[in-house]
């Protein structure tokens, strides 16, 4: 009985002790997918829509809001394309993460987005409010 009772307090500390690697990775991976985020607007912002695709991989799938669904970067690089020739321009892109959850090395996001657009005829920008989920994948770092 006292054996199997040590071996409880053993696989408990265990299993504290991987919660904590758990919870400070997935701090860490929160940090890094903000700072991802905080690029990408800041290109969107900046109309450097090109400069997103290192963002993506090739096969992205995206459902824009009211919109069909989009296979594909170059389906997203040609709507970036007709935003700008049509002359819309962000001027605010913010992305709030309120969930991450992680498996191997796919890990889901969950957010709040808040996004403000000119559009030529309108004397105020759109404004627009919405939430997101973004499926990121762990790549290994370049050389």
């Amino acid at each position: 009985m006292k054996l199997t009772f040590f071996r409880s307090i053993i696989f408990t500390a265990l299993m504290l002790a991987a919660f904590v690697v758990t919870a400070q990775e997935q701090s860490e991976l929160r940090e890094k997918i903000m700072t991802l985020n905080k690029e990408m607007a800041d290109l969107g912002k900046a109309g450097k829509f090109d400069a997103m695709q290192k963002y993506y991989l090739p096969d992205v799938i995206s459902l824009p809001n009211n919109q069909p669904m989009m296979r594909g970067y170059k389906q997203i690089q040609a709507q970036h394309q007709q935003m700008v020739q049509m002359g819309i321009k962000v001027t605010e892109m913010e992305f709030n993460t309120t969930d991450l959850m992680v498996d191997g090395n796919m890990i889901v996001e969950i957010g709040i987005y808040k996004m403000s657009m000119t559009m030529p005829g309108l004397s105020t920008p759109m404004s627009d409010i919405g939430k997101y989920l973004t499926v990121w994948k762990k790549m290994p770092m370049e050389a």
